[in-house]
């Protein structure tokens, strides 16, 4: 599906003012292409190319704003359409969108020296753009559109198919695998009773939530030497029952090399928290580690304490941010206590005095009084607690001669 001249002019919604750049796309093919100077995504929805003018590819933190400027080409002209309802249509699927930094650190976990790559839930392909020309890529989605959009990345192939009823590359592994599957879909495991992806595991991921078969698809398709980094909903590194066994059983088996905190703020249209899990079938040694991007913490956890957790994978049943412990200067706090009652008291006899002086107002003679009476009595108190500690230097040295 290709599309011909398109000239837009971005406009900021929110300022109200012409913003310093014009983006010109000319003769180009929209549907799947990547980013254009850094500011734009494109990608299809219905059937219609769609240009988001943004910094996406940068990962701003003012992506939310920029992102609100979306445009299609439909029927010759250039169509505007609401960002949120958009995204909305996406949450339902439990479609979130990757945003380039991120994809990029989930690259950093895959082998450096790599001529494939595979992606099972690729959507337009934001994980698999990320990887040079040189490296083949392989992608599957379910979505027409966005499988469309996905195929104009270069040295690509990418299937329209559903990835856990209708695999795509049956018998065909993969040392580099990358994913951002839908969260907590529903799926039908009766329908793949005999399927090898998932007979090992001690049973099938619940229907109602499909990101532990995701998990197990991705494992099938790893090679015994491969890495697979997947992000994933928190709740499949706590939740129990089914998951819980599944969880346990990847625990046990020695494939989990790593489970990655990854704080919501990161994604431009959900605020979740995310767990991301680097999967390897080779390790050594039994331990995970556990890191939390969110405060930049790491900790290698050992087999045996995730056994006495439940199994849990939970990055924050392992790594919690210890406050830190303030000093307190007694002295100081002391100091700035009794600064602050001279301060305090110096204003009211002030008022007090005004209040006399110009207002007529009683005299503060008597409040003077009482203020002295206040001040003598602990003169007097520091006075006796001088003489007492006079009297005991003194018993302590008639002691000191009399066992001399």
């Amino acid at each position: 599906m290709a599309y011909g001249l398109l000239r837009v002019q971005v406009w900021n919604d929110y300022m109200g003012k012409n913003l310093s750049r014009e983006t010109v796309v000319d003769n180009f093919s929209l549907v799947g292409a990547s980013f254009l100077h850094g500011f734009t995504s494109l990608f299809s929805l219905k059937s219609h190319a769609i240009l988001i003018l943004s910094k996406i590819a940068y990962g701003h933190r003012g992506v939310a704003q920029a992102a609100s400027f979306l445009y299609a080409w439909k029927g010759g002209g250039c169509v505007g359409y609401n960002v949120k309802s958009v995204r909305d249509s996406f949450k339902k699927s439990g479609i979130f969108y990757t945003p380039r930094p991120l994809a990029e650190y989930m690259r950093s976990f895959l082998p450096e020296k790599i001529t494939e790559v595979y992606d099972p839930t690729c959507g337009h392909g934001s994980l698999l753009e990320i990887f040079p020309d040189t490296v083949k890529k392989y992608g599957q989605d379910i979505n027409p559109e966005a499988a469309e959009a996905a195929r104009a990345i270069p040295n690509s192939e990418i299937v329209c198919d559903d990835t856990l009823l209708s695999p795509a590359f049956v018998g065909k592994k993969f040392r580099a695998i990358i994913a951002n599957p839908p969260f907590s879909v529903k799926w039908s495991p009766d329908l793949l009773k005999d399927d090898a992806r998932f007979t090992s595991a001690p049973c099938f991921a619940p229907p109602s939530k499909a990101d532990f078969a995701f998990l197990l698809h991705i494992l099938h398709y790893l090679t015994d030497d491969g890495t697979a980094v997947v992000l994933n909903f928190p709740g499949i590194g706590y939740r129990g029952q089914r998951e819980g066994k599944i969880r346990q059983w990847l625990i046990e088996q020695n494939v989990v090399d790593a489970a990655i905190h990854i704080p919501g703020e990161l994604f431009v249209d959900t605020s979740v928290a995310q767990l991301a899990l680097v999967l390897k079938k080779r390790r050594k040694g039994t331990s995970i580690r556990f890191i939390d991007k969110e405060h930049e913490m790491e900790r290698v956890v050992p087999l045996e304490e995730m056994r006495e957790n439940g199994f849990s994978l939970s990055v924050l049943t392992y790594l919690q941010q210890e406050q830190q412990r303030e000093e307190i200067d007694i002295k100081e706090e002391e100091r700035k206590a009794r600064d602050a009652l001279c301060k305090h008291l110096r204003a009211s006899l002030e008022f007090s005095y005004l209040a006399q002086t110009a207002m007529g107002g009683e005299s503060i003679a008597p409040l003077l009084d009482a203020l002295q009476e206040v001040l003598d009595a602990y003169r007097k108190k520091l006075a006796n607690d001088a003489g007492a500690a006079h009297e005991d230097q003194g018993c302590r040295r008639d002691q000191e001669r009399e066992s001399a």
